[in-house]
């Protein structure tokens, strides 16, 4: 299981990444906060958090990391490289491309370079059981796409 914490521009990059998961028989959730009941309910579950931010330095991902460190949930954090804060609370942090920004252009390096470290977790999972995720997808085409 993978739950992702969010907000802003980085909900709609979870939303892409969760559907990509998804694809793999990931169960995804995507959380904008931490619900406590969830976690302590689904604490024995074999589960992710990966927590976003542009900054490293959000106060929503902060406290969201800081709420999971206390039960040792494992954590992704991605992130900039500007603040070590997001860093301190998580298990595995990974920096995104923040330098070179551009007017209102620094969005675009932060939001691919924040995608790309994602497509490069979904990938390192598709080739792990590569097999098994080509049997379902020639599966999914011949129940789905065949019958039209």
């Amino acid at each position: 299981m993978i739950d992702f914490y969010c907000s802003g521009i980085t909900q709609s990059i979870a939303e892409l990444a969760a559907f990509k998961f998804q694809t793999l028989g990931k169960q995804c959730n995507i959380f904008t906060n931490v619900n406590e009941h969830y976690v302590m309910s689904t604490k024995n579950t074999k589960r992710i958090s990966i927590i976003l931010s542009f900054t490293g330095a959000n106060s929503s991902a902060l406290s969201c990391a800081k709420k999971l460190k206390v039960i040792h949930e494992y954590m992704i954090g991605i992130g900039g490289q500007g603040s070590n804060k997001l860093n301190d609370y998580c298990t595995e942090y990974i920096t995104i491309y923040d330098k070179e920004n551009v007017y209102s252009l620094e969005m675009m390096n932060v939001s691919i370079s924040m995608s790309y470290i994602l497509d490069v977790l979904f990938v390192s999972l598709m080739v792990k059981d590569y097999k098994q995720h080509l049997d379902h997808s020639i599966e999914v085409e011949n129940t789905f796409y065949k019958a039209e």
